[in-house]
């Protein structure tokens, strides 16, 4: 019943009412992204839940692409306050499997992802789309698997500080 009740309530709303201000576990933003990550944080426990009974799955679709998304956007302060890396760094994250996507960052002022980098990476991090996802949540999830090409030193502190999860 509450599940009809708040589907009704959100198949109601227009965008004006999804672009209003409002608090969300990072801070004030839109509703819109407390929605967000609210999608994020369900779907990421479904994944501790699927890792706990060895019934993976759920790796495609809109839940594990709107919690990449959301993690994605956090990978700046990852990559520049946490890791330090230091300015001029170039990161690249080649996600692989069901969840693949490339994720650039830079190091200027300030880390940020970006649309596509300029010159090569300082450190490339290969590892699959789930295991990322493990990683940014402080799963403590094994980062054997991952492949570092380049700067190894920073390669192994961005891995080490990527726990972030909010």
């Amino acid at each position: 019943a509450v599940i009809a009740e708040r589907r009704s309530a959100l198949a109601g709303m227009d965008q004006a009412a999804f672009d209003a201000e409002s608090f969300t576990p990072a801070g004030p933003d839109s509703y819109g992204r407390f929605m967000r990550i609210r999608v994020m944080d369900m779907w990421m426990h479904e994944q501790d839940i699927r890792a706990v009974v060895g019934r993976p799955g759920h790796e495609e679709g809109l839940a594990p692409q709107a919690a990449l998304d959301e993690m994605t956007g956090a990978l700046g302060f990852v990559v520049g306050k946490r890791a330090g890396a230091p300015a001029g760094s170039r990161v690249r994250f080649e996600l692989t499997g069901p969840m693949s996507r490339r994720i650039d960052v830079e190091v200027g002022e300030r880390a940020r992802v970006v649309e596509a980098m300029e010159g090569d990476p300082t450190v490339t991090l290969t590892l699959p789309g789930l295991l990322f996802t493990r990683l940014c949540g402080g799963r403590g999830a094994d980062p054997a698997p991952v492949r570092m090409i380049g700067d190894g030193e920073l390669g192994e502190a961005i891995v080490t500080q990527m726990g972030f999860m909010i």
